[in-house]
């Protein structure tokens, strides 16, 4: 059912609480694939700040959801304007695609892999002096 849910959208929604939950990868996937994100500012949706999204904020739980819910209201506004959907969504993608690109990914993980060694300063060569007789 969610594969349905994900494919059939324009909108997507990804709220982990803040600091408790992993990046996770389903926003890239739905960045990607040209949809209006809904989201805190957690994981890797927080490494562009002010994040790039409609955000979700609130100090308790009921701030949150009322966020949420002001936020799904503004997508469907948004969802009905092709104008204002065409500028968020080139918002998303030139804030959010470097991050989500293989190409960085691919990069970063070479550097995990494979880390630059430390040069060791080189020692001067010691000569050997030959005393004349």
């Amino acid at each position: 059912m969610g594969r349905a849910l994900a494919i059939g959208s324009d909108a997507s929604i990804n709220i982990p609480i803040v600091g408790l939950e992993a990046c996770g990868t389903s926003w890239e996937k739905d960045i990607a694939n040209l949809k209006l994100l809904i989201s805190t500012s957690d994981g890797g949706v927080a490494d562009v700040q002010p994040i790039a999204c409609l955000e979700v904020t609130g100090r308790n739980y009921e701030a949150e959801v009322s966020s949420l819910y002001v936020n799904m209201h503004k997508a469907a506004a948004i969802l009905k304007n092709d104008q204002l959907l065409e500028k968020h969504i080139r918002h998303q993608l030139s804030n959010y695609l470097p991050i989500i690109s293989g190409a960085r990914m691919m990069k970063d993980y070479l550097k995990f892999i494979f880390p630059k060694p430390q040069i060791q300063p080189k020692k001067e060569p010691q000569i050997k002096r030959i005393p004349i007789q």
